[in-house]
């Protein structure tokens, strides 16, 4: 069913999200195409407990605020339980928009695992074979402290054979990445305002920023 929302009954609960960051550039593109006119598909709720959950459109859903949009169509579903939306979270982002790293595959085996759900459902889900899935669940340390499950960073795994021979190239994009391009992607983040300001290490991060350009750059303070 096609409804339309006010973009604030939308509520965004990070348990479901399925990836391990959203990508500011990402919803920075949709916003400026969204602009000049481009069409997007509608964004997809679940409504559950008297919510409208977001199941699928994070990067969609950042333009729109970007863009100060009041109202958006959406789907709406009618899943029945958190398990079902995760599931059904996972299904929309496996094989559309941006593609999941390793990282985000591995976090989204952990919580599928810790639902009960066997491996080879999970391999189904995540459309991987069932002895990667095997390798993900192997690959994983527990905090001694907080007895949490942490899940090896893909750099840390041999999981070429994964994810192909191109892995290394695509972690020279960010090896690469002069400090012009890192300043100019800083700016645009200040300039589009899609920080996360509620977040206390990023407010934290922005007072050191500040204070240091005001010494580096202005000559505020003396050495």
């Amino acid at each position: 069913m096609i409804k339309l929302l006010d973009i604030k009954q939308i509520f965004v609960d990070e348990r479901l999200y399925p990836r391990s960051q959203w990508s500011w550039q990402t919803s920075y593109d949709y916003q400026q195409s969204m602009k000049v006119g481009a069409k997007f598909p509608p964004i997809v709720v679940n409504e559950y407990a008297d919510k409208y959950y977001l199941i699928d459109g994070m990067h969609r859903m950042k333009a729109y605020l970007s863009n100060k949009v009041e109202s958006i169509q959406c789907e709406v579903l009618k899943l029945e339980s958190m398990e079902a939306m995760f599931k059904e979270c996972v299904a929309r982002n496996i094989g559309n928009g941006r593609p999941l790293s390793c990282q985000d595959k591995a976090l989204i085996i952990g919580k599928l695992k810790s639902m009960d759900i066997s491996l080879p459902e999970i391999s189904i889900i995540v459309q991987m074979p069932i002895d990667k899935v095997e390798q993900f669940v192997a690959q994983r340390i527990t905090n001694s402290i907080t007895g949490e499950e942490i899940y090896i960073k893909s750099p840390l795994i041999d999981i070429t054979s994964e994810i192909g021979t191109d892995f290394n190239e695509l972690q020279r994009v960010f090896s690469a990445t002069s400090e012009q391009q890192i300043i100019s992607q800083f700016r645009r983040l200040l300039e589009i305002k899609t920080l996360n300001l509620k977040n206390p290490t990023i407010l934290n991060d922005l007072k050191i920023i500040r204070k240091l350009i005001e010494k580096i750059v202005l000559g505020k303070y003396k050495k």
